[in-house]
Protein backbone atom coordinates (compact mmCIF):
# COMPACT_ATOMS: atom_id res chain seq x y z
CA UNK A 1 0.00 0.00 0.00
CA UNK A 2 1.65 3.02 -1.02
CA UNK A 3 0.27 7.17 -1.78
CA UNK A 4 1.92 8.76 -4.14
CA UNK A 5 2.19 12.10 -3.07
CA UNK A 6 2.59 14.14 -6.52
CA UNK A 7 -0.32 12.90 -8.10
CA UNK A 8 -2.29 11.92 -4.94
CA UNK A 9 -2.66 8.72 -6.21
CA UNK A 10 -3.29 5.65 -3.82
CA UNK A 11 -1.78 2.86 -4.67
CA UNK A 12 -3.13 -1.04 -3.45
CA UNK A 13 -1.34 -4.49 -4.22
CA UNK A 14 -1.58 -7.49 -3.55
CA UNK A 15 -0.62 -11.42 -4.67
CA UNK A 16 -3.05 -14.36 -4.29
CA UNK A 17 -1.94 -17.65 -3.22
CA UNK A 18 -2.75 -20.86 -2.59
CA UNK A 19 -2.60 -23.15 1.11
CA UNK A 20 0.99 -23.41 0.28
CA UNK A 21 1.68 -19.89 0.22
CA UNK A 22 2.19 -20.20 -3.97
CA UNK A 23 1.26 -17.44 -6.18
CA UNK A 24 -2.24 -17.51 -8.06
CA UNK A 25 -2.08 -15.68 -11.17
CA UNK A 26 -0.34 -12.00 -11.30
CA UNK A 27 0.02 -9.45 -8.83
CA UNK A 28 -3.46 -7.22 -8.13
CA UNK A 29 -2.47 -3.57 -8.67
CA UNK A 30 -5.38 -1.51 -7.75
CA UNK A 31 -5.26 2.54 -8.09
CA UNK A 32 -7.49 5.44 -6.89
CA UNK A 33 -7.88 9.27 -5.69
CA UNK A 34 -8.59 8.14 -2.04
CA UNK A 35 -9.33 4.60 0.17
CA UNK A 36 -12.60 4.72 -0.67
CA UNK A 37 -12.54 5.06 -4.30
CA UNK A 38 -9.66 1.63 -3.98
CA UNK A 39 -12.37 0.16 -1.34
CA UNK A 40 -14.93 0.99 -3.96
CA UNK A 41 -12.74 -0.91 -7.28
CA UNK A 42 -11.61 -3.87 -4.43
CA UNK A 43 -15.22 -4.34 -3.88
CA UNK A 44 -16.15 -4.53 -7.81
CA UNK A 45 -13.43 -6.59 -8.58
CA UNK A 46 -14.64 -9.29 -5.99
CA UNK A 47 -18.65 -9.12 -7.46
CA UNK A 48 -17.15 -9.42 -10.34
CA UNK A 49 -14.83 -12.76 -10.01
CA UNK A 50 -17.56 -13.97 -7.50
CA UNK A 51 -20.13 -13.84 -10.42
CA UNK A 52 -17.74 -15.65 -12.77
CA UNK A 53 -17.22 -18.11 -10.20
CA UNK A 54 -20.88 -19.04 -9.62
CA UNK A 55 -21.47 -18.98 -13.55
CA UNK A 56 -18.80 -21.41 -14.13
CA UNK A 57 -19.89 -23.60 -11.20
CA UNK A 58 -23.63 -23.48 -13.14
CA UNK A 59 -22.15 -24.38 -16.41
CA UNK A 60 -19.92 -27.56 -15.12
CA UNK A 61 -23.24 -28.60 -13.32
CA UNK A 62 -25.89 -27.94 -15.83
CA UNK A 63 -24.08 -28.68 -19.29
CA UNK A 64 -23.77 -31.61 -20.69
CA UNK A 65 -20.90 -33.11 -22.57
CA UNK A 66 -20.38 -36.15 -25.26
CA UNK A 67 -19.29 -39.10 -23.66
CA UNK A 68 -16.30 -41.18 -25.86
CA UNK A 69 -19.20 -43.20 -27.06
CA UNK A 70 -21.11 -40.24 -28.10
CA UNK A 71 -23.56 -40.44 -25.53
CA UNK A 72 -24.22 -37.50 -23.85
CA UNK A 73 -23.24 -37.23 -19.79
CA UNK A 74 -24.12 -34.23 -17.41
CA UNK A 75 -21.13 -32.28 -16.83
CA UNK A 76 -20.88 -33.72 -13.05
CA UNK A 77 -21.09 -37.36 -14.71
CA UNK A 78 -18.30 -36.82 -17.16
CA UNK A 79 -16.39 -34.90 -14.00
CA UNK A 80 -16.45 -38.64 -11.48
CA UNK A 81 -16.28 -40.65 -14.68
CA UNK A 82 -12.54 -38.70 -15.37
CA UNK A 83 -11.87 -38.24 -11.60
CA UNK A 84 -8.16 -39.68 -11.13
CA UNK A 85 -6.24 -38.55 -8.05
CA UNK A 86 -3.62 -36.27 -8.39
CA UNK A 87 -0.19 -35.19 -6.43
CA UNK A 88 -1.28 -32.13 -5.39
CA UNK A 89 1.40 -30.23 -4.01
CA UNK A 90 4.03 -33.04 -4.85
CA UNK A 91 5.33 -30.92 -7.99
CA UNK A 92 4.86 -33.85 -10.44
CA UNK A 93 2.31 -32.94 -13.24
CA UNK A 94 -0.71 -35.58 -13.72
CA UNK A 95 -0.12 -36.96 -16.93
Amino acid sequence: MSVDTQTEEVVYEYQATDELGRPIGGKQVIKGKSWEDVARKVAQNHIAATRHIRKLTWQLTHTDIAGDDGSALHAEEARLANFRPNAYGSGKREE
